[in-house]
């Protein structure tokens, strides 16, 4: 299943490492929750915290502490990453692989879990095995030409660079997690110099994407600030991209993205 974030609302705050809850990953602090929960409390944003999606009962689980939900969410990352490894013959580089969706997912959804001792350390393992396996696939030059600007600039490259940028800081034992950040970097730094144009609007890919590559940008520049690597949101070019984009969207409460997710 694919989940897309509407992003129509920009908050700047400070999220340092120290404000990072006990379990979670590195996308949520302490003040993400906290305005999570206030956000939960009105009712434009209902609807985007539906429990209805795996994205949503992850995003209900993290702000509500809903143990009920715990399984749920569980079971969602476990078929989410099976499904990525079965589908990865089928994988041609499209944004519509289904592989490359399924592996941003999973990430995604276990860098939100409050409690990762709900899996087993069997499970977690495998878990981890899996997820390296399908982005070496993803980061092999042979695969993939990350040397051509064909590929390596747009959404479904900028999918496969957030996906490394979460496995790095939510296994930062493994071995290849520092080679993983500085990949995610270079890509990144890639997209904002060579996607952008002078005035912030997305170029590379058709604009139906700019929203798609927009979530993908923004979680691994909040990465980074979280971990107090670097402060992607500080830099102009992406700057620009948020407010032409935020130009575009509509509202939180109009029936065109009712129902989406929203970060």
């Amino acid at each position: 299943m694919k989940y897309t974030f509407q992003v129509c609302v920009i908050i700047s705050f400070i999220c340092l490492p120290l404000l990072q809850t006990v379990n979670a990953g590195i996308l949520v602090t302490e003040k993400v929750i906290a305005n999570g929960k206030k956000n939960l409390s009105q009712p434009a944003f209902t609807e985007a915290a539906d429990e209805n999606t795996p994205l949503g009962a992850a995003g209900s689980y993290l702000l509500t502490g809903n143990v009920a939900l715990e399984n749920s969410v569980k079971t969602t990352i476990l078929r989410s990453i099976n499904t990525a490894v079965d589908n990865l013959p089928n994988a041609k580089g499209l944004y519509t692989d289904i592989s490359a969706q399924e592996l941003y997912n999973t990430l995604l959804i276990y860098d939100l879990m409050p409690e990762k001792n709900v899996f087993s350390e069997t499970e977690i393992t495998s878990l981890r095995d899996h997820l390296k396996f399908i982005l070496q696939f993803y980061l092999d030059s042979e695969n993939y030409p990350w040397e051509d600007d064909r590929w390596c600039l747009g959404a479904a490259a900028m999918r496969i660079v957030a996906s490394c940028v979460l496995y790095s800081f939510n296994f930062p034992d493994d071995p290849d997690a520092d080679n993983l950040r500085s990949t995610s970097m270079q890509y990144f730094e890639k997209n904002l110099s060579d996607s952008i144009d002078d005035f912030g609007a997305w170029i590379t890919d058709s604009p139906g994407s700019a929203d798609e590559a927009l979530e993908y940008l923004i979680i691994t520049a909040k990465a980074f600030r979280n971990a107090g690597i670097f402060d992607p949101f500080s830099d102009s070019r992406l700057r620009k991209l948020l407010v032409y984009e935020m130009n575009l969207l509509p509202p939180q409460q109009s029936l065109l993205i009712r129902g989406k997710f929203m970060i």
